[in-house]
């Protein structure tokens, strides 16, 4: 039984990605509002800068618009301040969720706050997503990944 005003959940990949891999994948979900990105990958990837574990959230014109989770220690970690809020940067734990949860922003993309290209409220988008899932580096492990979306559907 569904929750009333709970969002919907969308599983957008689960699938293995090489160690030095590139996945994209497009999703057409209608016109939504996105609340929070989650991925869980199974294998760790300690924080680095070259040896990299990415998921990107956008559009094929923006790919991180919406969310930028990484192990990249260039990558600012501060995506509950952040204006554009996609950066999300730290050491990825085996089997252990890191998200972007736009109900918890303090600013910009934050629920009754403007988001990028809205007048406010949760990110609202129309059209194709772009999922995109990329492992480099000289030794990044191997292993699946999980993505989700959760959103509301939006008039």
């Amino acid at each position: 039984m569904a929750t009333p005003n709970a969002p919907e959940q969308v599983v957008l990949i689960n699938r293995e990605v090489g160690a030095a891999d590139s996945f994209v994948s497009h999703h057409d979900l209608g016109k939504i509002r996105i609340v929070k990105v989650t991925a869980i990958p199974v294998a760790a990837q300690a924080a680095h800068a070259t040896i990299l574990l990415e998921v990107k959230l956008g559009t094929p014109a923006l790919p991180a618009r919406y969310a930028w989770l990484t192990n990249d220690t260039d990558v600012p970690n501060d995506a509950l301040s952040n204006p554009l809020g996609v950066g999300v940067s730290s050491a990825w734990v085996a089997k252990t969720a890191k998200s972007l949860d736009y109900t918890l922003k303090t600013v910009g993309n934050a629920p009754n706050v403007a988001s990028p290209g809205n007048a406010g409220g949760f990110p609202e988008h129309q059209g194709v997503l772009e999922l995109t899932v990329t492992k480099s580096g000289t030794t990044p492990a191997a292993g699946g990944v999980t993505v989700l979306l959760d959103y509301f559907n939006s008039d």
